[in-house]
């Protein structure tokens, strides 16, 4: 329990020491640009804090809350991820040609960051679900990359490389921590990166 505590701690110290290089960074950018539109030095930063303000209370709610009820949730988050992905590509904004944003009521948002999420969320209920098969190949390995497979593929239709190599290695971090065999998660990454350079030309 104290190991635990600290690392809690820990990552806390990280996570606050990150949020503050950010809000540094986008106050710095923000002065630069603010000449050209016309929005004031801290327009961007008092759109973060807002959001910021939103995230630590949806942060202490669910530390709050028992995540093994999310977890059985996760395979319809996953659809309403894939949902969300394809209306990008439908009725999505688009910004130097990559439709990855909707807008809704005024505001703009970017269901990538969502997808992550869900991600996550299907990984671990699969995982901790047939964690005494992880070193099998077809329910440690087949299925969970089968089910992820058109998530990310709609990041590669919306142009988002970056994001869908950080959910790629998302994915072999959770497969991996759960058990499986490295055998198995070898040509995983190699395998999606080839596809992400090929799919760049």
């Amino acid at each position: 329990m104290f190991m635990q505590r600290n690392v809690a701690y820990l990552l806390l110290i990280v996570m606050l020491g990150l949020i503050a290089l950010g809000l540094v960074m986008l106050t710095s950018t923000s002065a630069v640009l603010a000449t050209q539109d016309m929005t004031g030095v801290y327009s961007n930063l008092r759109k973060q804090i807002v959001w910021l303000g939103l995230g630590g209370i949806v942060c202490v709610f669910l530390s709050r809350y028992d995540y093994q009820k999310l977890l059985r949730h996760a395979p319809w988050v996953m659809g309403v991820a894939c949902v969300l992905l394809v209306l990008c590509l439908v009725i999505g904004l688009r910004i130097n040609g990559s439709p990855r944003w909707l807008r809704v009521a005024g505001w703009t948002y970017q269901p990538s960051e969502f997808a992550k999420l869900a991600l996550i969320l299907f990984l671990s209920w699969w995982m901790g679900k047939n964690q005494r098969h992880a070193r099998e190949f077809m329910r440690g390995v087949f299925w969970p990359i089968t089910c992820t497979v058109p998530l990310l593929l709609l990041m590669v239709k919306q142009q988002d490389f970056g994001t869908t190599a950080i959910m790629l290695a998302i994915l072999v971090v959770i497969m991996f921590v759960a058990g499986t065999r490295m055998l198995f998660l070898i040509p995983v990454p190699i395998i999606g990166f080839a596809g992400l350079c090929c799919s760049r030309f």
